[in-house]
This record gives C-alpha cells, sequence and structure tokens, in this order.
C-alpha cells in the first residue's frame, strides 16, 4: 500500500498528518510509533516552509509485510536531516528528531530538486 496526502504548511494539519498515518497502520505493532513520527516530522516541515501563501507539505506512508515506511516532503528551503548537529538547545527544537531516530529502524533524508524529504522506517516480525 502507497498512500499519500498534501496538506496545507499550517499548524493545525499536524494532526491531520498524524490521523492519516495512523489510519493506514491500523492494527499494526507500530501504530502509535507512527503517529509520533509523522507528528514530529509533520513539525519540522512547517519550521522549513516560508510562513503565509500558498505553501504545503505532503506526508506518504508506504506499507508492506513487516515495514512502514512515513516520508513528509516539503519546498522550504533549508535541508533539515536526522542527526545530532539537528538536536539543540533551550528552546526544545529538534528534539523530535532525536525521538524519531530512536524509534526508528532508519532514518534519512534527501534533496529532490526544489524540495526535500524525510523519511523513517518502522519494522516488525509480522504475525
Amino acid at each position: 500500500m502507497d498512500k499519500s496526502i498534501s496538506l496545507p504548511a499550517t499548524d493545525v494539519m499536524v494532526g491531520t498528518a498524524r490521523r492519516f498515518a495512523a489510519g493506514i497502520l491500523v492494527g499494526t505493532p507500530v501504530v502509535a510509533d507512527a503517529e509520533l513520527i509523522a507528528s514530529e516530522l509533520a513539525t519540522n516541515a512547517l519550521r522549513s516552509v516560508p510562513a503565509g501563501g500558498d505553501a504545503e507539505f505532503t506526508v506518504r506512508v508506504r506499507l508492506s509485510t513487516g515495514l512502514a515506511r512515513i516520508e513528509v516532503r516539503d519546498e522550504g528551503p533549508d535541508l533539515w536531516r536526522p542527526g545530532a548537529d539537528q538536536v539543540s538547545g533551550d528552546d526544545g527544537e529538534r528534539y523530535g528528531l532525536a525521538m524519531v531516530s530512536l524509534l526508528a529502524s532508519r532514518f534519512g533524508a534527501r534533496r529532490d530538486r526544489a524540495e526535500h524529504v524525510v523519511w523513517a522506517e518502522l519494522s516488525w516480525q509480522p504475525r
């Protein structure tokens, strides 16, 4: 299964991204982790895109036997990526990426022309 949704880049859409991921992964043992990952990646995408206008971000969830991949795409000017250099200080910004890296089996980022994609994979033993 491979589904995606494009959302306006507003704070209220983080909940929509979380529910979208959960709806696809309902019944899997990783649904709670997927909700948190989708929420954190969407939140960071919002920090990346220009405020106002018609900015949006896209959440994509791919599901196969024992593996789920959550991707968030945005057209922000900076590539934010997972890693210790993205975990910063007192304001709590980017600590969510550290949580994602602990939950995910794999985690990464790439730049595709005018957009960037940050992704996380969750794996489990199928029944």
